[in-house]
């Protein structure tokens, strides 16, 4: 990252490389005339494992740029990155490269970050804009295995926080997407959420909240079908003789059990009796 100084103004350059290994694979620009102001550099290291990229030649590109950024005067952050899938052997070149002769003195901040967890990502720079005003305070500069959990903390109370207010505002299974975000939208409780998971996740926990609420529905009627059962049973069927020989093909003799019959499972009978029940219950 740099900017541009030319008439008076100020312009800003963002290069997103990420993914790269190949130098075909970069974006051949020219510079705009103008000053080129450098005022702070990051120099990132990916500590995980990328398959036809030797760590040997990992590290002496970077040993390369740090040589040649340290050259400039100006502040220098080594940030590794990806360290949700970092690899120990890469972390310990890492620290290795830091404790050589010519590093020594070089006052190289080091930040672990993670763009996919989205962690220490705004402390590197934070921190590289702190060295370049040179200011006596600074950021500091938490690791990695901490940083994550106290990212982690934040991502689950923003989202039990969400599923409460879900809870509460959203009572109707048919509900859609497009209503519940309505009812949602201006409550800080959920553009908390979005800012950090963004509207897909929101989006997907509503609609595991309105099935939800539908199987409990369906659970709850369950429930008070098969307490009413019996006494539907007895209204229907108070005893054999009752039914008599036209709806003796309901019933059948039950395996192993003298003098017992059972109800045919045929769907055509099963759903004669759900509709009466549901008729005689109310359900």
């Amino acid at each position: 990252m740099f900017k541009m100084l030319a008439n008076r103004k100020q312009k800003c350059f963002l290069f997103n490389v990420a993914g790269m290994e190949t130098e075909t694979g970069y974006e051949q620009k020219l510079m705009p005339d103008g000053k080129l102001g450098i005022d702070g550099i990051l120099c990132c290291f990916d500590v995980s494992v990328v398959s036809d990229r030797s760590i040997d030649k990992q590290v002496e590109f970077c040993l390369t740029l740090l040589n040649q950024a340290l050259k400039t005067k100006k502040p220098v952050v080594l940030v590794t990155t990806k360290c949700d899938a970092m690899n120990q052997d890469y972390v310990r070149e890492v620290e290795k490269m830091l404790t050589r002769k010519e590093f020594k003195n070089a006052n190289i901040a080091l930040v672990e970050t993670s763009a996919h967890e989205n962690v220490n990502i705004e402390s590197a720079f934070l921190l590289l804009a702190h060295m370049m005003d040179k200011s006596k305070t600074r950021n500091k500069v938490i690791p990695y295995s901490e940083a994550w959990k106290a990212r982690k903390e934040v991502l689950e109370v923003a989202e039990e926080a969400f599923r409460n207010l879900m809870r509460s505002k959203i009572t109707e299974f048919r509900s859609t997407w497009i209503a519940a975000r309505k009812k949602l939208e201006k409550e800080s409780d959920y553009q908390h959420f979005v800012d950090l998971f963004g509207t897909d996740k929101a989006r997907t926990l509503v609609k595991k909240h309105t099935r939800q609420l539908k199987d409990n529905l369906v659970k709850e009627k369950h429930a008070i079908f098969m307490k009413r059962l019996p006494s539907a049973l007895k209204h229907f069927l108070p005893d054999l003789e009752t039914i008599g020989n036209r709806y003796q093909c309901l019933l059948k003799p039950c395996d192993n059990v003298e003098g017992v019959y059972c109800i045919h499972s045929r769907p055509s009978v099963l759903a004669w009796i759900q509709l009466c029940l549901q008729r005689f219950l109310n359900i």
